[in-house]
């Protein structure tokens, strides 16, 4: 498969140190099971050292969640026969992922540098009573994170972030973006945050966008991002920013510069917080990635048979975004793989055949378009043929033969119990036809051995193990299915 859900040694926030990189990787991972699950199974899922170090971080995580949540929001049960569960009772698990960022040096690092730049060496060390050669050691860490952005800091008898303004200002949008998700999550005091957001307000109507409160909150927070550098009169001197001048400069904002509004409207397009007029949008953005766009249609229309022979206007629009996004943020960034917006292992096991199309189609892909090449890129091009492609074509179709003597009440009844607990998987069929079945399913006991390959045996009462039994017998039949598309190569 074309995705790696795992975190690299490399992979760390900020330059996070390993421990609380593996430590977030569980978080995550134990969010999603709904039953116990062994050190062994979690070692060998996340690629760790052994059973031991799962052992003694989860025990780490369950002191962490006790100091963060005082009224039992969630629970890490340890138990010694079945090993770890995560219950969440109306917590949120951001509170603990901001405890991780803040208790880390990396994080105050780069916050600090954003405030104040540039910081004596002396007065970093001492403000955290860490030593130089210990702050010699996080900047080389921390600087193979902020290479892809074109970024770095400089260290001597003086930390100085180094970089073009507009690259800091993005790495510093998409990091908070990412982190805080909205302006009251940012650690300033709420006096301040209300001020960011009814500011935002006062001009949000030049913008021409109808904004729910959480996305005013988004907005908000990419533009406390931003005056916290002009007031420190950083200036941006890259003027291609003006090429996206689609709305004048709005007069609440006088104190900044004709670059400043330029750069902030086309970031704010990039993270979908604003969406340019149609005419504007088809003079200046649509023009660019046209080969990128048909390629990636060409080859979606190929894995994804369709009735439809184009993409919707809004696919394309969205895919445009993308493609920009991709050269604001050109190389493969570790955050997206720190804050997953999606469960791959999720869909993986909700739509497998969906999944293995969409391998094939990206493995075509990205040799055409290698700058295409990231994770972002991936996921994003995953959610899109996921929503335009209906429910049902996402699942292999397996044909459901049911024998319930018993009444049609009670088969009917049975019918909708095996839908409910696996249609979301699988594409079932009833039939009324044994032979057109790929799988007979029968309330009557059989003593004997059956005479038919695929046909099963259930409790009325459908117990647990039934569906299980029923399960496994589809994952036999679709092995044994015709595989998806091959690659295929178009000539130029």
């Amino acid at each position: 498969m074309m995705f790696q859900t795992k975190i690299h040694e490399s992979n760390m926030f900020l330059g996070k140190v390993r421990k609380t990189s593996l430590k977030i990787q569980l978080l995550f991972f134990l969010s999603n099971r709904d039953e116990y699950t062994t050190s062994r199974e979690i070692a060998a899922e996340l690629e760790m050292k052994n059973p031991q170090q799962v052992q003694l971080l989860c025990r780490e995580i369950e002191e962490d969640i006790q100091a963060c949540y005082k009224n039992g929001e969630f629970e890490l049960v340890v138990s010694q026969k079945q090993g770890f569960r995560l219950y969440q009772n109306n917590g949120d698990l951001q509170l603990l992922l901001n405890q991780y960022h803040y208790s880390e040096l990396s994080y105050h690092l780069l916050t600090d540098l954003f405030y104040e730049n540039p910081i004596k060496v002396t007065d970093f060390c001492q403000k955290y009573y860490i030593s130089e050669a210990t702050t010699r050691r996080k900047v080389l860490q921390v600087n193979k994170n902020l290479q892809p952005f074109g970024i770095r800091i400089s260290i001597g008898r003086q930390l100085k972030l180094i970089g073009p303004e507009e690259k800091i200002r993005a790495y510093y949008f998409l990091a908070n973006y990412l982190t805080y998700q909205g302006i009251t999550n940012l650690p300033i005091e709420e006096d301040k945050q209300q001020a960011i957001i009814r500011k935002v307000s006062s001009f949000s109507d030049v913008l021409n966008q109808s904004y729910t409160y959480l996305q005013l909150e988004m907005v908000a927070l990419l533009y406390g991002t931003q005056i916290y550098r002009i007031k420190k009169n950083w200036l941006i001197e890259d003027d291609s920013f003006s090429d996206y001048a689609f709305i004048p400069k709005p007069e609440q904002l006088n104190d900044w510069s004709e670059a400043d509004w330029n750069f902030f409207l086309f970031m704010l397009y990039l993270f979908n917080l604003y969406t340019p007029k149609e005419v504007d949008y088809q003079a200046t953005l649509a023009p660019q990635y046209q080969e990128e766009l048909a390629t990636w249609e060409r080859l979606f229309f190929y894995f994804f048979p369709s009735e439809e022979k184009k993409l919707p206007n809004e696919t394309k629009s969205d895919l445009i975004r993308l493609f920009y996004f991709q050269k604001m943020y050109p190389e493969e960034i570790y955050l997206f793989r720190v804050f997953p917006l999606v469960s791959v292992n999720e869909l993986k096991e909700h739509y497998p055949l969906h999944m293995k199309r969409f391998d094939h189609f990206i493995e075509a892909f990205i040799p055409t378009c290698p700058h295409l090449n990231t994770y972002h890129f991936m996921i994003n091009s995953l959610l899109l043929t996921l929503s335009l492609s209906p429910l049902e074509q996402r699942k292999k179709r397996v044909y459901l033969y049911l024998e319930c003597p018993l009444s049609n009440a009670h088969l009917a009844h049975i019918r909708s119990s095996i839908l409910n607990r696996l249609q979301i998987k699988y594409h079932l069929v009833f039939v009324d036809d044994p032979s057109s079945a790929d799988l007979i399913i029968s309330t009557v006991k059989q003593f004997a051995m059956p005479t038919q390959e695929y046909r099963l045996s259930v409790h009325p009462l459908l117990f647990e193990n039934d569906y299980l039994s029923i399960e496994q017998a589809i994952i036999n039949l679709l092995a044994n299915k015709n595989p998806v598309k091959p690659p295929v190569v178009f000539d130029n």
